[in-house]
């Protein structure tokens, strides 16, 4: 007795390899981008300790119960700037680094270029916006209301200067630093051969 094996219907095959070209484009992507992700993932920690810890929201309600220009907002302010555009630049750098070879057509489209830029610009704005957010969160059970919606208005207005002007400012100082590099190999190099000739 013969037994009656069901037969794949094109549908079915078509619906098949489609899902299986889309899953070799969403696998390319998550190659592409993935360098990046160790500085999205420490910039969320950001927003996760300032609204989703309760000690942190209460750090958050004693800073902005002090002066405005007070010392503990004065390092958190630069310690929001510090952390977006740090975030912002190592994401930069790594996204920008050889893809390997199998990727190298996808890395070159403008697309890539797209989601790049947008993911880098993600990066550098989490931690700030976190901040900012925090002090919107913590508002409403402090003593000081103004006091933490303008900290977190200000906040916000340094994730938007990170936006702004990080790649401007990235284009300008690049070719100068890449000059003292080359400067200082070219010195190096003349040390060397004069050490070899003595």
């Amino acid at each position: 007795m013969t037994q009656n094996t069901p037969t794949p219907t094109h549908a079915s095959v078509r619906r098949a390899l489609g899902f299986a070209a889309w899953w070799r484009r969403c696998n390319a992507w998550y190659r592409l981008l993935e360098p990046a992700r160790a500085c999205l993932l420490a910039s969320l920690v950001v927003p996760v300790l300032f609204v989703f810890v309760p000690q942190g929201t209460d750090l958050l309600r004693r800073i902005a119960s002090e002066c405005l220009w007070g010392w503990h907002s004065l390092f958190m302010f630069a310690g929001a700037f510090v952390a977006g555009g740090v975030s912002w630049a190592w994401a930069r750098f790594l996204l920008n680094c050889p893809p390997h070879r199998d990727l190298a057509g996808l890395s070159a489209s403008d697309a890539a270029d797209t989601a790049r830029a947008r993911l880098t610009t993600v990066c550098g704005l989490v931690a700030p916006l976190g901040l900012g957010v925090g002090f919107f969160c913590a508002a409403p059970d402090s003593g000081d209301l103004s006091g933490c919606l303008l900290r977190g208005g200000l906040c916000v207005l340094i994730g938007a200067v990170i936006c702004l002007l990080a790649e401007p400012a990235w284009r300008w100082v690049s070719p100068r630093l890449a000059g003292l590099y080359k400067l200082r190999q070219s010195k190096c190099t003349r040390r060397a051969v004069n050490i070899d000739s003595d």
